[in-house]
């Protein structure tokens, strides 16, 4: 079975690391990290992502916006993301998974099975 490829774009360096670590550990993923909007785009670009996990909140842009440009840019506006917050945010209205701006969500800190499940509902759906 061919490993997915996810990109995790995230301001703190430490949590890229983590979770990357503990992604690749499952065997199931190549995991690639960006810490800056600006590096998670080209990276996107470059590695050609399955899924992207997004923070929301990164000091020089947020991840909504950046979920933006991804969605606007013709080389990326089909990858799936999955955006990751510490603050938990309402969701949409009848939506079943937590989902904010038609996006699952994790709320950090997140169990490795939690953020597992969740990219598996989120490859299934793309």
């Amino acid at each position: 079975m061919e490993k997915k490829k996810i990109l995790i774009i995230d301001d703190e360096c430490e949590i890229t690391a983590l979770l990357k670590g503990a992604l690749e550990k499952t065997g199931r993923y190549s995991v690639f990290t960006a810490n800056s909007a600006a590096d998670g785009l080209r990276e996107a670009k470059r590695s050609v992502p399955d899924l992207i996990l997004l923070d929301l909140i990164m000091r020089e842009m947020d991840g909504a916006t950046l979920a933006q440009h991804i969605k606007e840019d013709k080389e990326t506006r089909g990858m799936p993301i999955i955006f990751m917050t510490g603050i938990e945010p309402r969701q949409e209205e009848g939506a079943s998974d937590k989902i904010i701006g038609g996006h699952r969500f994790l709320i950090k800190p997140f169990q490795i099975a939690e953020a597992v499940n969740c990219i598996e509902k989120a490859l299934r759906k793309a």
